[in-house]
């Protein structure tokens, strides 16, 4: 996967440990536990209807505060503008939604557009003055993920991440949780070699760790868009399964099919995203050239050549497997609808993006134009499924 160049924090949120019910316990019992002295008791009511563990609800409700007489919920405004970007509205069908049917309902409050500006409601008082600002937390899919309990933010900036931590860390706090520093952590993209790193990012001027890796569960997304990653988890397998793939008395076949149930999906994981370059398929391609040998008992001085060990094992090149995967995501994408969150890439503003020496960086829209035009095939085969399959599928020899 290819980021313009960005610093990506990968934010791991807090836990919410809890205890049992009983006394209150102190504020700095309540902080270690991940709450703060803004808990509302009405925040761990809700909790309670979503989470059947008692205890930690219990432990919840003994950090909270009795939210009965809140003066938040007395404050009123004389009126509202809701700032958001016209371009950026066909993410947000909930906000086109209140324009379109409920806007006229709310006399005083008025829809002001503002170039590359997030949906924010400004909150005015009698004297039109801004009071409180309230922002749409989570971004656009490319630029805010969710991953179970991780974030993942994404921005151009190193200032753009800082407020965005920010952000984030005072809208949990504001709800009674806490962001955990230690587990925060950024990792900068510099796909240009020339440019000089950003600097470190701080949350409330404590230094966050940088990281070179993010893995989440097969997927590992690295500053510097090596695959050499997913080449070890296959040897990893290989080396697991030796016994059997280098036992001469062990069908071929029994081993073909172990290595294309086992190993193949392994070191290939994710390549269907992948922006390959000639290099990439050539470490590819060798890795499995040795598996391949040690399985059918051959070795380089045999003087055998590559397609007769694949037709001897069975099996396909790499280069060919990983073109069909790539086709058929892409044909999964263009099926697509065009508000769906995996087709926002394509609408991407790269114009900041600092092109260095050389020819651009290769891209996987870019491979997938190469691989249509060595197929002669046409983008609109892909809204037929059937003959779509048909088309891109590479039979293992027999």
């Amino acid at each position: 996967m290819y980021l313009s160049p960005s610093i990506v924090p990968l934010l791991l949120l807090v836990y919410l440990p809890f205890v049992a019910l009983g006394d209150q316990l102190s504020p700095k019992k309540c902080e270690n536990l991940g709450f703060t002295h803004r808990a509302l008791c009405s925040d761990c009511n809700t909790l309670a209807e979503y989470v059947k563990d008692g205890e930690l609800v219990s432990d919840c409700r003994r950090c909270c505060s009795d939210d009965t007489n809140d003066s938040l919920s007395k404050v009123s405004f004389s009126g509202a503008i809701l700032e958001v970007c016209m371009r950026k509205l066909v993410f947000y069908p909930e906000v086109v939604a209140f324009i379109e049917e409920e806007k006229d309902q709310f006399s005083s409050v008025k829809v002001q557009y503002v170039y590359a500006s997030p949906p924010k409601l400004v909150m005015l008082d009698e004297d039109g003055n801004n009071v409180e600002t309230i922002r749409h937390l989570q971004e656009d899919v490319s630029w805010c993920m969710l991953f179970a309990d991780d974030i993942l933010l994404v921005d151009k900036t190193r200032e753009g991440v800082e407020g965005k931590l920010e952000l984030w860390r005072s809208t949990l706090e504001s709800k009674g949780f806490r962001l955990s520093r230690s587990k925060t952590e950024y990792m900068e993209c510099n796909f240009n070699n020339n440019r000089p790193s950003e600097g470190i990012v701080t949350l409330r001027d404590q230094v966050i760790n940088k990281s070179t890796g993010f893995r989440y569960l097969g997927s590992i997304v690295q500053s510097d868009g090596d695959i050499i990653s997913r080449i070890q988890v296959g040897w990893l397998k290989w080396r697991n399964a030796s016994g059997l793939l280098c036992d001469r008395k062990v069908p071929l076949k029994l081993k073909r099919k172990f290595y294309k149930m086992v190993v193949r999906p392994a070191m290939f994981y994710g390549a269907e995203c992948w922006p390959l370059k000639e290099k990439h398929n050539s470490k590819l391609s060798v890795a499995e050239m040795r598996m391949l040998r040690w399985m059918s008992g051959f070795t380089l001085r045999d003087k055998i050549r590559n397609e007769l060990i694949h037709e001897k094992v069975g099996v396909a090149p790499v280069e060919d497997k990983i073109r069909e995967s790539c086709l058929r995501w892409f044909g999964h994408i263009k099926r697509r609808p065009p508000d769906d969150p995996v087709r926002k890439v394509e609408v991407l503003d790269l114009t900041y993006v600092k092109k260095g020496r050389g020819r651009p960086k290769k891209t996987w829209l870019e491979n997938i134009r190469n691989d249509l035009s060595l197929l002669d095939l046409n983008e609109n085969l892909t809204f037929n499924r059937t003959q779509w399959r048909k088309k891109i599928h590479v039979a293992d020899p027999t």
